[in-house]
């Protein structure tokens, strides 16, 4: 890896870059800053059987408490692990010292004592959420084809139109929900939705981002080399089976709704007349109202 004062960068990602740059004959895209079509180099697929085969070394559970901590981008702290052997104890430090020297986390500073840690990049970030989507598909049997999944992401890219992706989200709730050991709630509903918006290439899929002294929790943003007619702000709200009266209904709808007014006077979307906001509540694993502010 390389870096600079502020980022980490992969070496080969780089020179990928650099080669598409050169072999697209424009290099002026060096001097404007500006990315060529292609970003991601199709060998990269290669780490996502490295990264399946590393969550399920020695203790997969306690591995895969890991991984949804970094999905649900839970700060990561570990003591970083000098030496380490398969045949001992391997714990979190170790697990998450793994995935440091690997080059799937990265030094984000420091915490009484203990390393900070945080994905590099994006590219891995789809790797981590890809990895995911396969580990909920296979745990909770629910039939849901990823290119339904592209093609309820492109109906809101192109269309603006949110009900095919509500419709994905619930298939995969309704297979959770039928578990007794999971207790579906808001952060349950936006790490589906982040999970299935990351299989999508329309959007850079970001969650939880500090916007105008709020927290929006998906935002479907511009991705270089792609331009879609809308992107997306979502606010979930949730309500238990037996708290989803409509009174209580209304007031998660109201309060979501004002956590997108704020987003108006944000200087990140001020000026996107093609930026839509969505609030949507959802009760048990149905989602029973969506609009659009």
């Amino acid at each position: 890896m390389l870096a600079n004062q502020n980022s980490i960068y992969f070496k080969y990602v780089l020179l990928y870059y650099l080669s598409q740059i050169i072999s697209s004959g424009n290099v002026s895209l060096l001097k404007d800053r500006r990315s060529p079509d292609n970003l991601l180099d199709s060998s990269i697929a290669s780490d996502y059987s490295k990264l399946g085969t590393m969550f399920a070394l020695k203790n997969k559970s306690s591995n895969y408490e890991v991984l949804q901590e970094i999905v649900e981008g839970k700060e990561q702290t570990a003591f970083i692990t000098a030496q380490y052997s398969l045949e001992n104890k391997f714990d979190k430090d170790d697990f998450k010292s793994l995935l440091f020297y690997m080059g799937y986390l990265t030094i984000d500073g420091f915490y009484r004592g203990e390393v900070k840690l945080k994905v590099p990049n994006y590219v891995v970030k789809e790797l981590y959420f890809s990895y995911f989507e396969t580990l909920l598909k296979e745990e909770y049997k629910y039939d849901l084809d990823v290119s339904n999944i592209r093609s309820a992401l492109a109906s809101l890219a192109y269309d603006g139109d949110i009900t095919e992706l509500i419709t994905c989200i619930e298939k995969v709730l309704c297979g959770m929900s039928n578990r007794d050991s999971i207790k579906l709630d808001e952060k349950y509903i936006k790490t589906i939705c982040f999970t299935l918006c990351m299989l999508s290439k329309c959007y850079v899929v970001e969650s939880e981002n500090e916007v105008n002294k709020g927290y929006s929790d998906i935002q479907l943003l511009k991705r270089p080399g792609i331009d879609v007619d809308y992107y997306t702000i979502i606010e979930f709200k949730y309500l238990s089976k037996a708290d989803g009266t409509e009174e209580n209904i209304t007031r998660k709808m109201a309060e979501a709704k004002g956590q997108l007014a704020r987003y108006n006077d944000s200087p990140k979307f001020m000026g996107m007349d093609n930026l839509k906001k969505w609030a949507v509540v959802f009760v048990g694993d149905a989602c029973v109202r969506n609009e659009e502010l």
